[in-house]
């Protein structure tokens, strides 16, 4: 729904894509070109908006949406990219690639957006990663790996 919480049908919630959020940093003295793993979550809600264009004098539509940074306790703030990496796989099951997903993720699948206050992560107790994020990297400062099967 536009201009309201998205409160799609389990089904949808089950075959939706998780957003993976990154922010740029800067390494080795380079501005560009690295990013740092800032955690993973959907849309909460997205709404048409009429913006003012001053340089043509003209509106013109847009949208806004609020994005949801799905809390990682159950997972010590590091996302297993296996859970990823499965849903591309089409030998795979839906339910055997959710067993792979965080906690989170499983409790929006089967509760929709009532879920969502207690699976959020607070934005000023999100911890920030110093290092850049490597291909098969968790996102972890020790690089373990779990995967945080679904109760």
């Amino acid at each position: 729904m536009i201009g309201g919480a998205l409160e799609l049908p389990i089904v949808s919630r089950s075959t939706a894509a998780p957003l993976i959020y990154f922010r740029t940093v800067p390494h080795a003295g380079k501005a560009k070109g690295h990013v740092v793993f800032q955690g993973f979550g959907t849309i909460e809600s997205a709404e048409r908006v009429s913006q003012f264009d001053q340089r043509r004098n003209r509106y013109f539509a847009n949208y806004r949406f609020d994005l949801v940074v799905f809390r990682m306790d159950a997972e010590q703030e590091g996302l297993d990219w296996s859970w990823i990496t499965s849903r591309r796989d089409p030998s795979l099951t839906l339910r055997e690639t959710l067993a792979l997903a965080p906690q989170a993720w499983g409790h929006w699948i089967r509760l929709g957006a009532r879920t969502i206050g207690n699976s959020r992560t607070p934005p000023s107790t999100k911890p920030s990663p110093s290092t850049p994020l490597r291909p098969g990297s968790t996102g972890r400062q020790d690089g373990s790996s779990d995967q945080a099967l679904l109760r």
